[in-house]
């Protein structure tokens, strides 16, 4: 490791001088990674991206020092801690793809079904100008709710969103855009949606998944020690390697259907 800083202490014992030097050495990130791979492989991670791995490598470095036991401590610490949070997000990327899957297989039914059942009527039908027309209104019609369910749906989710923000601010508390993002896509709106019990729905869902990626800790206040700093603080697009693998396994499965 790079020395950092000597220090020179001279002093009289039994009529001799003594002279002492201190030394403290700076470790670099590749350093602390080499000894974290020691204790479990991070190029085998399956979620957890390198981006996240270095700024939780540089969050710990300043608190390494001559003490080689307390060191061993933390970089065991980090180890566990990177593999818990990789096994975290991998469940939840799984979970959404699983949930995916199910969707596109429900939807693929009832578009069977509903097949099946234009066909039959079109035998009965001696009219097939007329089954033309209505099969017409029917898909209009349909997209006409599709479209509205949809816009109904986003000025909720914008809701929520508004209301979740507001009592975050007003607790002093620090928002994650990622675990908001997660939290609010989980939520199933009714079509008689209640925007303040939806909130409450949207602050336990991303309390839980903080946790849950963040060993149990508590969702930190603004400016509070376990927050990050101004050069600290998580890009905006520091999981967008996770919703972009969920966004696409999301299309292939759509696409097997």
């Amino acid at each position: 490791m790079p020395l950092k800083y000597v220090y020179l202490y001279i002093t009289k014992w039994k009529h001799h001088f003594l002279i002492t030097i201190l030394t403290t050495f700076d470790m670099t990130r590749e350093e602390l990674l080499a000894l974290v791979n020691k204790e479990v492989d991070t190029t085998k991670f399956k979620a957890l991206s390198q981006k996240t791995i270095n700024e939780e490598l540089d969050d710990i470095l300043e608190d390494f020092g001559e003490d080689e036991d307390a060191n061993s401590k933390l970089v065991t610490k980090l180890a566990n801690r990177l593999k818990r949070m990789d096994g975290n997000l991998h469940k939840n990327v799984s979970d959404e793809i699983k949930k995916s899957k199910e969707e596109a297989e429900r939807k693929k039914k009832e578009d069977e079904e509903e097949r099946k059942r234009k066909e039959a009527d079109k035998d009965d039908n001696p009219d097939d100008k007329y089954s033309k027309l209505l099969e017409k209104l029917e898909a209009l019609e349909q997209a006409n709710a599709e479209r509205d369910k949809k816009a109904a749906r986003k000025a909720t989710i914008e809701s929520v969103k508004a209301g979740l923000k507001d009592k975050f601010d007003k607790a002093n508390l620090e928002m994650n855009d990622f675990f908001l993002d997660t939290a609010l896509s989980k939520l199933e709106i009714p079509d008689d949606a209640d925007v303040a019990d939806l909130v409450s729905k949207a602050e336990n869902i991303y309390t839980a998944d903080y946790k849950r990626a963040n060993g149990g800790n508590t969702v930190p206040r603004k400016g509070s020690n376990g927050s990050h700093t101004e050069n600290e603080k998580l890009n905006e697009h520091e999981w967008d390697d996770i919703k972009d693998i969920c966004k696409d396994r999301a299309v292939k499965a759509s696409v097997k259907k």
